[in-house]
């Protein structure tokens, strides 16, 4: 494995030419970044002769120094297992092994010069590397091991990316084809047509050591560390990969995402052996710049669309990226299984680790069905990054049962103690229950972890106490769930979306509890959590036991975000909402927020009054947390038929009428005829938005324009609107005076309401062969 780790770092930069540019270029543009130190220092010790004319060319100078220190930290780190002293070093330092991988991966998606990919796939992917970098400092830090091998990782990556983040931040992408002017997309997306993501990352020879086996691990905790850093570091170079392989089409979206998660993955190599208390021996020679460079990336890559797919059905319970086949597999009450598991031997296989080994083998990435009977399953399973498109289809909550209990306090990091790990891309989860009993004297103890990109748990249960859902990196999607827990039991760093599920508070040890600790350590990573008409209320444990404080979340990390959207939030919530992780950490910093939820504990009259705690007003600001813009998910969710709520319910849908370019006159039997008053129109329902943009209005039209439905219902939240129309019933001098209406006079604001942009038209008109006009 070690060979390949080696291999993928750098068999792409022997393509990539030489860089390197002359003191006062470097000095310009470094000096833009928020690490202008360590971009000085880099560029400037690279040879090059070329020039620095752009910001675009910065932006490629900074991914591939990022790259090259991505690389060099990861080998560097594989050499310190044996330092790490104890079960905890090796813990962390594992972790972080896998995190680089991921990272390199993640970074080398964003140069690969044969792929074009949007700013918003390299703000993803650059995000996802960030966060990767930040997990591998945090497991050492988790497991108090943070004096020996993690000082000997210590470097700039993370303040490299974090530069490259801050620099593409904005604007247009270099990478790839700009979308046309009027479409919602990228116009690599073909209508009718979006490939499956796979990867093309050459064949792997690098040794994982799983078991925690590096020759400079002193004892099971160093080792366990050291083992999780492997796998997070290759599934890092996997990610950063996938950000530059040429046979592959990313958007903006698609790299922050990836470069996210090789944050992350980073960031959980650091956090084993922290956990487990090794952080002196193996961890510090592991350090490196990686996370910078990856965070360089996130930044420069942040901004443009923030989807890259086409928008949700208006009635559709899932992302659209959910595919019709998939999304029709998920709907039909028998799916067709490729194989059964079964106790009783009834199946092709006993074990779901026995059919998760002969899924490795198969031929191609289809979706693959595993269809696992009624059973207590007592497995830890783990499903990598080479194994796509998994669906573990269960017999329901309760039924299918798979359970283990492996936790921090038992010699675990958090990261590899997770009942069912899910890192392959397009896994689905339906009908199962995945518990960790692990007591919560044991402390975190994980029932699941995804860093599935595109991954859907749909009707499952997770259960657990600290820690129970590590939604770890990627793009994710919950969709009538239970999750049950006490502390921190939503967390992680991914762009995940929880929608329509159940969260039980369970009984806790200390008298608090708290929901989530959402972990974004670079404030250009498009991730966070978004829970969207969920229910929060007391498991049965909990039910009568006074005393007791639970609260929204707390500030894992410095960024941290999340967002409750249109949720019923029982009274066990705390009047002050949120909680401080410690002391004033992050509370200027984070992104918490509360949009029109319900219930007893919902009233934001005494929340907290931090400066990154706001109560959201704006249906624009609440839908940029919904399914369709958040994780892109009109792109995906279709295919797994799971159903989902993209976004405008109420004030929040995308729904409305335009009226572009027409003629509005009597018909021949209402020509002549007088006394007969003509609007444009009535509010049906609370938000109804209507806009007539170029048309011609004959002097039927009433000069008041429009109607009221009864008495003053909706005309302050309905959205009405005209633009540059003519005819002789075009004059808005005598309109009503509405707070909803509005004369629009921005050619930016009407084009929301075109073809291109209203209904995505760009993407799926043409193969109707119907004309039609993109743009105003």
């Amino acid at each position: 494995m070690m060979k390949s780790f080696l291999f993928l770092a750098v068999i792409l930069f022997l393509s990539s030419g030489v860089y390197g540019y002359t003191k006062s270029e470097i000095t310009s543009w470094c000096s833009q970044t928020p690490h202008p130190q360590p971009c000085e220092h880099f560029l400037g010790t690279n040879p090059n002769y070329g020039h620095i004319k752009q910001k675009p060319d910065f932006v490629k100078a900074l991914l591939k120094v990022t790259l090259e220190r991505a690389k060099h930290a990861g080998s560097h780190t594989f050499t310190l297992g044996p330092k790490c002293r104890n079960k905890h070093e090796k813990a962390a330092w594992a972790d972080c092994l896998e995190l680089y991988e991921n990272t390199i991966l993640k970074i080398n998606k964003t140069v690969d010069p044969y792929k074009k990919c949007s700013q918003v796939d390299m703000q993803t992917w650059l995000s996802t590397a960030l966060t990767n970098l930040e997990t591998c400092r945090a497991g050492f830090a988790e497991l108090g091991v943070r004096d020996n091998v993690w000082p000997l990782m210590n470097n700039n990556v993370s303040y490299l990316i974090s530069n490259t983040l801050a620099m593409n931040k904005g604007g247009n992408s270099s990478y790839g084809a700009p979308s046309p002017k009027n479409s919602m997309f990228p116009n690599w997306v073909k209508p009718g047509v979006r490939k499956l993501l796979q990867s093309s990352t050459p064949q792997a020879n690098v040794v994982v050591a799983q078991d925690g086996s590096g020759p400079k691990c002193r004892n099971k905790h160093e080792k366990a560390a050291w083992a999780d850093c492997l796998e997070l570091y290759e599934n890092t170079i996997i990610k950063i990969n996938k950000t530059v392989d040429p046979y592959k089409k990313c958007s903006q979206v698609d790299m922050q995402t990836w470069l996210s998660t090789a944050l992350t993955n980073l960031e959980t190599c650091r956090a084993g052996f922290a956990e487990l208390g090794v952080r002196d021996n193996v961890w510090p020679l592991m350090n490196n710049n990686v996370s910078y460079l990856i965070s360089n990336t996130l930044a420069m890559n942040k901004g443009g669309n923030s989807s890259y797919g086409a928008p949700s059905p208006k009635n559709s319970m899932f992302p659209n990226w959910v595919k019709p086949g998939v999304r029709k597999l998920l709907q039909s009450s028998t799916p067709q299984a490729n194989v059964v598991v079964a106790q009783d031997g009834s199946g092709n296989y006993k074990t779901i680790g026995a059919a998760i080994s002969a899924a490795a083998k198969r031929s191609g990435s289809g979706r693959y069905v595993i269809h696992v009977k009624a059973g207590v399953y007592k497995e830890n399973i783990e499903i990598g990054t080479k194994l796509k498109n998994i669906m573990l289809l269960g017999d329901g909550i309760g039924k299918t049962i798979i359970t283990g209990s492996k936790s921090v306090g038992g010699g675990s990091t958090t990261f590899k103690s997770a009942t069912l790990a899910v890192v392959g891309d397009g896994f689905i989860g339906q009908g199962i229950t995945v518990r960790n009993t692990a007591s919560p004297q044991n402390h975190q103890a994980v029932a699941l972890r995804s860093g599935s990109d595109l991954s859907v748990f749909y009707q499952c249960s997770f259960e657990g106490y600290q820690d129970t859902l590590y939604v770890h990196s990627n793009r994710q999607f919950y969709r009538e769930c239970d999750i049950y827990g006490t502390v921190d039991f939503i967390f992680g760093n991914a762009a995940v979306v929880i929608q329509n599920c159940n969260i039980y508070a369970r009984k806790p040890p200390n008298k608090t509890n708290t929901l989530t600790a959402q972990g974004r350590t670079d404030q250009n990573q498009n991730t966070g959590i978004s829970i969207h008409n969920c229910r929060v209320t007391a498991a049965p444990d909990l039910q009568g036991v006074s005393g007791v404080k639970t609260y929204l979340g707390r500030p894992w990390k410095q960024y941290s975000r999340t967002i409750f959207l249109k949720s019923n939030l029982d009274s066990l919530i705390d009047p002050a909402g949120w909680m401080p992780w410690s002391g004033n950490f992050a509370l200027n910093t984070l992104d918490y927020g509360e949009y029109m939820n319900t219930g007893p504990g919902s009233s934001t009259a005494n929340r907290v009054n931090w400066k990154g705690y706001h109560v959201i007003t704006s249906s624009t600001e609440a839908s940029k947390f919904n399914v369709g813009n958040f994780i892109s998910g009109g792109s995906w969710l279709p295919a797994t038929n799971v159903p989902f709520t993209s976004g405008r319910t109420d004030q929040n849908q995308n729904t409305g009428i335009s009226i572009h370019n027409c003629r509005v006159t009597a018909a021949p039997d209402l020509q002549g005829v007088s006394g007969v008053k003509t609007y444009l129109g009535r509010p049906w329902k609370q938000y109804s938005r209507t806009i007539f943009l170029k048309s011609n209005l004959d002097s039927l039209i009433d000069p008041a324009g429009w109607m009221p439905w009864s008495g003053n219902f909706a005309l302050n939240t309905l959205d009405y609107g005209e633009y540059m129309n003519t005819g002789p019933g075009s004059s808005t001098a005598n309109r009503v005076n509405w707070k909803g209406y509005h004369v629009i006079t921005s050619s930016t604001e009407a084009s929301k309401f075109t073809v291109g942009n209203f209904i995505s038209g760009g993407s799926w008109l043409p193969t109707t062969n119907v004309p039609f006009t993109s743009g105003l």
